[in-house]
């Protein structure tokens, strides 16, 4: 049996995953990387399993959104809406993945990996992993990639390749994950444990969306697109893997902004991740036993 994590991207709402992986390794009492085969992780998710996969315990994964968050998401008045230009610079984003990642690169890897973005030099998906034959990024780089989020952040360059977030092509990575699974081990059997970062209330109501604008589509189209492929994915992994298939996803009881680091944001965030590890404590408590028994 090979286990498998798949984590969403959210911006800052990834610290509900985290959260409730820190009480997974807490539960199991080992780290991720000794729990699964494969982690997979799109944007914050990219992040998250490049951080998880160079052997960072998830309880240490939560500074990222409490230190590190504030630093990264910095609203400068004349960006805020992102109109001329990302809403942040990449340089405090860079910064942060340089020192928590250093030098690791895909095959320091503790586990195998798989985190997509994709490339509009080519309007192609990538799918970063380390497996055989796959070239050998920085693990900050790959992270980069996957949470270049348009009108957020700059794209990101590497290798003649224009990076956006791999959430314009598979939000929920799981599907990508069993995928290159399949490809890597075979008939073998799967386990998959795949975490959200939410479902957030709508801003805009559907009828606006009937006879839309230029603006009001585009703002609309992103986030209807990430939470469509996010669950198209999630159907195809309740077909393919049945019962083998664990998936957290709250719902959210209040809007959380991907971008919102204020001191404010940051204390909804945690109740909200704290509500969803007490929430799902049974699914988490059946996963584990279901690792025992494989």
């Amino acid at each position: 049996m090979k286990r498998i994590l798949c984590i969403d991207g959210g911006g800052m709402r990834g610290l509900i995953p985290a959260v409730v992986l820190a009480e997974l390794e807490r539960k199991a009492k080992k780290p991720c990387h000794e729990i699964f085969d494969l982690i997979s992780g799109t944007s914050i998710g990219g992040i998250l399993a490049a951080l998880l996969s160079s052997g960072v315990p998830a309880s240490e994964t939560i500074q990222f959104f409490t230190e590190d968050g504030p630093r990264i998401f910095h609203r400068r008045l004349w960006r805020s809406f992102g109109w001329l230009a990302p809403r942040y610079p990449a340089g405090p984003l860079e910064a942060v993945l340089k020192k928590k990642l250093g030098g690791a690169r895909l095959s320091n890897c503790k586990t195998k990996i798989v985190v997509p973005a994709l490339n509009v030099a080519t309007q192609a998906p990538v799918f970063f992993n380390n497996f055989e034959g796959s070239p050998d990024y920085f693990l900050w780089q790959i992270a980069r990639g996957s949470s270049a989020a348009q009108t957020y952040f700059p794209a990101f360059r590497l290798d003649g390749m224009i990076l956006w977030d791999g959430g314009n092509e598979a939000n929920n990575p799981s599907a990508c994950a069993a995928a290159d699974a399949f490809r890597q081990w075979g008939d073998e059997p799967l386990q998959m444990l795949s975490l959200g970062c939410g479902e957030s209330l709508a801003k805009i109501t559907p009828k606006k969306l009937i006879n839309p604008g230029l603006i009001r589509a585009g703002l609309a189209s992103v986030a209807l697109l990430f939470e469509a492929s996010s669950n198209d994915a999630d159907y195809q992994m309740k077909q393919s893997l049945g019962a083998n298939y664990f998936r957290i996803q709250p719902g959210l009881k209040t809007p959380l902004s991907l971008d919102d680091a204020s001191p404010q944001g940051i204390i909804r965030l945690r109740e909200a991740a704290q509500n969803c590890a007490r929430e799902y404590d049974g699914d988490i408590d059946r996963f584990l036993r279901g690792l025992s028994l494989a």
